[in-house]
């Protein structure tokens, strides 16, 4: 559903069209409350923490994009159910939704608590289904400074700021978070807007690192050196990972990046 982005954008009726039938079969294996299934044809495949808001997103760029009729109601009974579980998503009912660790797509990265890419996913769907009050909520609490220290302040809200740092927190959750970059949960916030004006900080911090980590990588293969290890980088630099990055994720990325770095070009990955 993440690719959506890209159907949307491509102008292709194809696309659209599978974009449209896949977003039938979520719905109608939707649960009674809401929740969307992690599979298009299987309802049981439940327990995801990011289906539901991808469902929406997916959906709201479906209904918004120029080459498809206009159709406001266009699956409007399984939204309104989605927004619903999503509200009940949130600990403290104050918008920001949390998860249980390893329930994303990405279920190698240990995430805890109020996550970075769910939060931005619910961030664009709000923006997009004109929920503006609840979006500015939102991007108020990931724009907090992150929670460090021994103890925290009960009266104090998580944030996904960094110290320092220019880029979200991977999650933050009570007295625990980690600095690690996710590039797409970053890419994302940028993209729809939750993110603070990082600009060319960001940009120089990503080609950095993503330059050191494909000159490592060069070196374990020929036995010239031995691996950097990028502790504050939440992606795996390898090939698989690259391709999968240059197919779901690299439209987003690019508005974050600029079209004049050309990233998958530079880091390798499109010449794979």
């Amino acid at each position: 559903m993440i690719s959506a982005l890209g159907f949307v954008a491509s102008g292709c009726e194809q696309l659209a069209d599978a974009l449209r039938r896949t977003l039938v079969a979520l719905a109608t294996n939707q649960t009674a409350r809401g929740l969307i299934p992690g599979l298009a044809h299987d309802p049981a495949d439940l327990g995801s923490s990011d289906t539901t808001p991808l469902f929406l997103f997916g959906l709201a760029l479906y209904r918004k994009s120029a080459n498809q009729p206009n159709q406001p109601g266009f699956l409007d009974e399984a939204a309104q159910k989605a927004l619903k579980w999503m509200q009940y998503q949130s600990p403290d009912d104050m918008v920001m939704v949390s998860q249980l660790p390893t329930s994303d797509w990405r279920d190698e990265q240990w995430v805890m608590g109020y996550g970075l890419y769910v939060n931005t996913l619910v961030y664009a769907y709000l923006v997009l289904f004109g929920e503006h009050e609840s979006a500015g909520e939102l991007r108020g609490l990931m724009n907090r400074l992150e929670v460090r220290g021994n103890a925290k302040n009960p009266h104090e809200h998580e944030g996904l700021v960094v110290p320092s740092k220019p880029y979200y927190a991977l999650y933050s959750y009570k007295l625990f978070n980690s600095d690690r970059f996710d590039l797409l949960g970053n890419s994302l916030g940028r993209r729809h807007g939750s993110a603070p004006k990082w600009g060319a900080a960001s940009l120089a911090w990503v080609d950095v690192r993503w330059r050191h980590a494909d000159r490592d990588r060069h070196h374990a293969r020929d036995g010239s050196g031995s691996v950097r290890q990028h502790h504050d980088l939440s992606v795996s630099f390898d090939h698989r990972t690259r391709r999968l990055f240059v197919l779901i994720g690299y439209p987003c990325t690019c508005e974050l990046l600029g079209e004049q770095t050309r990233l998958g070009v530079r880091s390798g990955a499109g010449r794979r």
